[in-house]
């Protein structure tokens, strides 16, 4: 609910190499401008699909000093801060695209599988 207010969302989990990172996925749904740190663990792959369908899509800083930068930047544009929200929601839905469907399907074919097993 809270990044449906907030127009940016940093993961302050990224941020500390212990953590394994932070699921960033609901802020881009909800379509903050999206901040992360260097440390995404498991989460590396969709931040490279994400990257992949739009570069803008997730902001992945190294450290306090860059955080800073970006936010300074974002905060001073509307413009800059409208076209990474977009950037984020867009990229996100596209990747997201097809997953609950994909669920679905496997556990469908289990059911199935399972009735034919027993019948």
């Amino acid at each position: 609910m809270l990044y449906r207010v907030s127009p940016i969302a940093v993961i302050g989990g990224s941020f500390q190499s212990g953590l394994s990172g932070h699921n960033f996925s609901e802020a881009a749904a909800a379509g903050c401008a999206v901040l992360t740190g260097p440390h995404l663990g498991h989460f590396s792959r969709m931040l490279a699909e994400m990257k992949q369908v739009d570069y803008q899509s997730v902001i992945q800083v190294e450290g306090k000093l860059e955080l800073v930068k970006s936010l300074k930047q974002l905060l001073s544009s509307t413009e800059l801060l409208k076209s990474h929200q977009k950037s984020a929601k867009l990229a996100f839905s596209t990747v997201s695209n097809g997953v609950v469907q994909n669920v679905w399907n496997l556990v469908d074919a289990q059911c199935l599988q399972s009735r034919q097993a027993l019948g």
